[in-house]
């Protein structure tokens, strides 16, 4: 039974806390003569014993994960929509069903249900308006007998045995990029891991060196079957990411208005007029909007004094009114992108004073990253023409968006 948490008989459980479920869990079916009760599944029990197993006997979850989808077991979602029980398109397509991730085996191999028990609270919310939040495992409340177990204690046990993972503290710490660096690809953030997962001593009685890195989230969750690995060197990508904040720190220093310069360039030459031409338009538009309404003006007077035929007046106004309209929407769109552009100074400004702020930045750190870096695309490695490994590393900065030098 896991440790740290509140655990009742079934008499209670039974009076007190008996939840009905919209779906069976994997591994279960609700019985034919009472849909309130839950009875193993002949078909599903076996391979939730088998994936336990296999997990036990020290097969990573990479690993069974693939072993599943080659033996085309389908996936708990594929059984719900094969018998009828809940609905997706996804699933439609026969090759989709075999999909098993990580996150599914983890799910399963960390559920206390498989044991026979049933855990409450494991989500509550603060308040009514806020978001579900996972309860610590000492204010969960585990039922213990409220259904027959598919596993029995002892397998549970060697299983959770095999969760070493770092807690969310410590790998926060270790990945200074948490939430930044992301895959070119699919978008998604890259995980953390290392290896080995624990310091190992050598038979020179040293510790081994610890690799860290980091890959695409969905290749860690689904395989090469949504993306690939992005795979790459924590050491190696802090190293790219530091000489290219003290190059720019060093040409801040030596010459800032040529940086301001470079900056404001390359932010420009995305944009089809430049601000003087804008601001050019703008006093045209207004000079006319201001000779368009003395024209109105005048316009009524002949119009009130008969000087004009009606005829007239209404071809004429209904021109000057269409061409009103045009340039008062025009003028606004140019004060949109004039604005835009002061913001773009300001940001420039902003990002500049930061850089000015630091010095030789000898140790990356998180702080320093979050100062400075919005996100981290990081591509798949490929080889170039010359046989030498190639890896796109586009870095996105705070204020200003992405530097070519």
């Amino acid at each position: 039974m896991p440790s740290g948490v509140l655990t009742f008989s079934r008499p209670f459980a039974i009076l007190s806390f008996y939840r009905k479920q919209a779906y069976a869990p994997y591994g279960y079916k609700k019985d034919a003569n009472d849909h309130n009760k839950l009875v193993v599944d002949e078909e599903t029990a076996p391979i939730v014993q088998m994936i336990f197993e296999k997990y036990a006997d020290g097969m990573g979850r990479g690993i069974l994960r693939d072993y599943l989808r080659e033996s085309k077991i389908p996936t708990p979602l594929a059984v719900k929509h094969m018998r009828g029980e809940k609905y997706s398109e996804y699933m439609e397509i026969p090759e989709h069903r075999y999909e098993w991730s990580i996150a599914t085996i983890s799910t399963i191999v960390k559920n206390a249900f498989y044991l026979g028990s049933t855990v409450h609270l494991r989500y509550r919310k603060a308040t009514h308006k806020s978001k579900m939040k996972r309860m610590p495992k000492k204010d969960q409340i585990v039922i213990e007998d409220t259904h027959e177990p598919i596993i029995s204690q002892e397998l549970w046990n060697a299983v959770q045995k095999r969760f070493r993972a770092p807690s969310p503290t410590e790998a926060n710490g270790k990945n200074i990029f948490r939430g930044i660096a992301k895959c070119t690809d699919c978008g998604k953030a890259l995980n953390y891991g290392q290896a080995p997962r624990k310091p190992k001593i050598g038979k020179n009685g040293k510790p081994k060196a610890v690799t860290k890195y980091l890959t695409c989230a969905t290749y860690t969750s689904h395989g090469k079957a949504r993306c690939t690995s992005h795979y790459t060197s924590l050491d190696m990508l802090t190293e790219v990411v530091r000489q290219r904040l003290n190059r720019i720190i060093g040409m801040v220093q030596i010459n800032e208005s040529k940086v301001r310069k470079a900056i404001q360039s390359a932010q420009s030459d995305s944009q089809s007029v430049t601000t003087v031409s804008l601001e050019k338009q703008l006093t045209k538009n207004q000079k006319r909007l201001t000779d368009i309404e003395r024209i109105f003006a005048k316009l009524y007077e002949d119009r009130a004094l008969d000087v004009i035929a009606d005829r007239n007046f209404t071809m004429l106004s209904s021109k000057l009114q269409v061409e009103q309209t045009d340039l008062i929407e025009e003028s606004e769109s140019i004060k949109e992108r004039l604005a835009a552009s002061e913001k773009s100074a300001e940001d420039i400004g902003n990002f500049i004073d930061v850089i000015k702020s630091m010095e030789h930045i000898e140790q990356l750190d998180a702080k320093i990253v979050n100062a400075l870096i919005d996100r981290i695309d990081i591509g798949e490695k490929s080889t170039d023409e010359n046989g030498e490994i190639y890896q796109s590393i586009d870095i996105t900065y705070k204020f200003i968006g992405k530097l070519e030098f």
